[in-house]
């Protein structure tokens, strides 16, 4: 299968691509972590609203990560890369 770049909103891309450590122990006794790195997305197209390939959810975000076609749960286009090249104050000449 070919891997393609699909839109996803910012709360499903964080919860794959953010790395926690624990920090110390709360007075209640429950674990404070500290956020420690935030991979980059693979793709960004600002300005561009989509649905998230994830959970569903309209994402004006602009993060696309890479997915196998078999991992997206809902159905979107991937991204066309041919779009993140284009001037959109050209002409079209």
């Amino acid at each position: 299968m070919t891997i393609k770049a699909y839109p996803q909103c910012e709360k499903c891309y964080l919860e794959e691509n953010t790395q926690w450590e624990p920090e110390s122990v709360g007075d209640d006794g429950s674990l404070i972590s500290k956020l420690t790195a935030v991979t980059v997305p693979d793709q960004l197209k600002t300005g561009e609203i989509n649905v998230c390939a994830s959970c569903g959810e309209i994402t004006i975000v602009g993060i696309y990560a890479n997915m196998e076609p078999d991992e997206v749960q809902y159905d979107v286009d991937p991204l066309n890369l041919d779009d993140l090249n284009t001037d959109p104050y050209s002409k079209g000449t």
